[in-house]
């Protein structure tokens, strides 16, 4: 990086290098973050800062050089943190949104399945849909289902339970009732 002359050059290769074509209003892709895409947004995100050499900066794998041991290079850096440290800090939020590793956030088509699934129910299990749709994030429809076939089988346990108890109580009438 440094040149006969003795001063910093940066070159194209360098994360520290700026093309003519980078600036703050270049769209890098192809479709906004809302708060469905985030999975998507991340991958293309990703891809498009490792293209410009950049990735180091947000995701915190560039670090800062020693003001001691490589002045010009520090100064460099520092032109470049300032705006970089604040993309660290979002793209350090937007993760925490999202376990990474197994991707719990539910995508869009995902997500109009569970509503499909759910507004498919009948009345009787509004409590569920609601409990389910308070969920954050969102669950699969699998998870969805487990919580309703979970409800269900309580339903059916209760029901059971509460027949035995009728027909217990019943007799009891009966025998109260009539003596032998």
């Amino acid at each position: 990086m440094d040149d006969s002359s003795g001063t910093f050059k940066v070159e194209p290769s360098s994360p520290y290098y700026i093309n003519n074509s980078d600036h703050p209003g270049l769209i890098i892709v192809p479709k906004p973050l809302n708060g469905d895409n985030f999975a998507t947004w991340r991958r293309f995100m990703t891809v498009s800062l490792n293209a410009k050499n950049k990735l180091g900066f947000v995701d915190g794998t560039l670090k800062n050089p020693s003001l001691e041991s490589n002045p010009d290079e520090h100064a460099v850096w520092m032109c470049f943190a300032a705006y970089y440290t604040k993309l660290k800090g979002l793209w350090d939020e937007l993760a925490s949104y999202t376990d990474s590793s197994t991707c719990t956030c539910v995508a869009h088509g995902d997500r109009n399945k569970l509503m499909q699934f759910l507004m498919g129910l009948n009345e009787s299990y509004s409590a569920v849909r609601g409990q389910i749709l308070l969920m954050n994030p969102l669950p699969s429809v699998r998870q969805a289902y487990a919580s309703i076939s979970q409800e269900e089988k309580q339903r059916t346990l209760g029901a059971s339970r509460a027949a035995v108890g009728t027909s217990d109580t019943a007799a009891m009438a009966v025998r109260i009732g009539h003596p032998n």
